[in-house]
């Protein structure tokens, strides 16, 4: 399909560049405010290498940064509209703390709340206690030493984080995070105080986040598609004290992307399925890919007007989907671990790849690039067996469908009205003419008299 001529690769040649990372661990971001957008990865690390957070500049890396646990999330947001703008704030999520980073120097440590235990676990503590006297002399010691009294709260692990605008969808305006937990809940914390603006639980049935997705405005209205490990995706909205199941699947979710003009959910399972579902949750296709898929992201292109669906496969080929049409195929030397599309220093259009072997690719789109059907060689089928477009026939509204039930039922006695009398049938040509016409408006005055009439909505 012409992916050569699309797209720049970006040979990243340093061969120190082993990268071990995730996808919500990848940001980009303007670190010094001057339009250079650099990228943020969370690095697990192998090996001896602990987890550090690397800082690219284009293809190659100018910073590194130990990091005192595994980074849950890599995100970055701005905490006020000063002017000179100020330099935006990095938070990286451990296990249930976020630590803020300001000019890449710590700069504050938030730590959820931890929750109250449920009378169960309560019961299941209390049962362990009575059965100590069963334990022997060393197990009862290392025992009193682990636990000195009975827990009665515990700390709540974050699974996934984000951050949502606040008033304004520019570019500079601020964000709040929003936060996922592994017991379902959905936290917003003030970007000035870092304190909880409000919470909320992710639907009524127990269900654990994996992927969270924003959109919209916090003090206006936002929407929070999430999906999670029990097949499931639900959606959150403002004002809403529980989230709502918005859709199941027939597999597990490997990852969820949402489409900002209408605010469709694009779904690829491990069934090696990639379906489409719109806001309110129905389907409106599915497609069976080739192989598994194992990565996916928007591709928006805002100079053509369009954006598409890049879906990474494990045979190497990434596919670029326009709605259920295949637009355009790269194929990769390695099997696709990490992808994310965004401003890459200067370029606007630059398609990131980490590689399940930790090497990175860059490709930039060409500005030449065009993604229509004509360009993409796909070849467009007529709608019907002559070529011609379908036909908009408006749906039948109440009222057309009760008038037909009467004209029905009336069927008889409307035939026989409408026999001509004999006058009419010996008239000659004028007169019958007039006679006809007669009998219009005489058919005309019944049908107003039952009070009939028809309608299309």
């Amino acid at each position: 399909m012409g992916s050569m001529t699309r797209w720049l690769d970006v040979e990243v040649g340093n061969d120190d560049i082993d990268l071990n990372t995730l996808p919500q661990n990848l940001a980009l971001l303007d670190l010094q405010n001057d339009n250079e957008f650099k990228l943020l990865v969370g690095d697990f690390g192998r090996g001896e290498d602990g987890p550090k957070l690397k800082i690219f500049k284009g293809a190659m890396q100018i910073f590194d940064m130990v990091l005192p646990d595994l980074p849950l999330g890599v995100v970055g947001f701005y905490i006020s509209e000063t002017v000179p703008r100020s330099v935006p704030i990095v938070a990286v999520a451990y296990s249930s703390c976020i630590f803020m980073y300001r000019n890449l120097k710590l700069f504050y440590k938030y730590y959820l709340p931890s929750t109250e235990l449920s009378m169960c676990e309560m019961e299941v503590w209390k049962q362990l206690n009575q059965n100590l006297l069963a334990f022997n002399t060393e197990q009862q010691l290392e025992y009193l030493e682990n636990n000195t009294e009975l827990p009665s709260k515990k700390n709540a692990e974050i699974v996934c984080v984000s951050t949502l605008k606040m008033h304004s969808i520019d570019k500079w305006s601020v964000s709040c995070l929003v936060v996922a937990t592994e017991d379902g809940d959905v936290m917003f914390l003030d970007p000035q105080t870092f304190s909880q603006l409000s919470q909320a639980k992710l639907c009524g049935v127990k269900k654990t986040p994996f992927q969270m997705v924003t959109s919209g405005l916090y003090t206006v209205d936002y929407r929070v598609t999430i999906a999670t490990r029990e097949k499931t995706v639900c959606v959150l909205k403002r004002d809403w004290a529980e989230g709502r199941i918005l859709f199941n699947t027939d597999d597990h979710i490997i990852a969820i992307e949402v489409v900002t003009a209408d605010s469709s959910v694009m779904v690829i399972c491990a069934d090696h399925t990639m379906a489409c579902y719109n806001k309110k949750g129905k389907k409106q296709w599915c497609l069976t890919l080739e192989h598994r898929p194992v990565a996916m992201t928007l591709v928006p292109v805002l100079h053509l007007g369009v954006t598409l669906t890049g879906v990474a496969l494990a045979s190497g080929h990434v596919h670029l989907y326009d709605g259920k049409s295949r637009r355009d195929t790269v194929f990769v030397r390695d099997v696709v671990s990490v992808m994310k599309f965004g401003q890459l220093g200067q370029e606007e259009h630059v398609l990131i790849i980490v590689t399940g072997g930790g090497n990175l690719m860059l490709k930039i789109l060409k500005r030449t690039a065009d993604f229509s059907a004509h360009a993409a060689g796909v070849e467009i089928s007529p709608s019907g067996p002559t070529g011609q477009k379908p036909w908009l026939i408006p749906k039948k509204s109440k009222l057309f469908l009760e008038q037909s039930a009467r004209e029905r039922e009336n069927a008889a006695s409307n035939d026989a009205r409408n026999v001509p009398t004999r006058a009419e049938q010996t008239a000659p040509a004028g007169r019958a003419d007039v006679a006809g016409g007669a009998r219009a408006l005489r058919q005309l005055g019944r049908h107003r008299a039952h009070g009939g009439h028809a309608a299309y909505c």
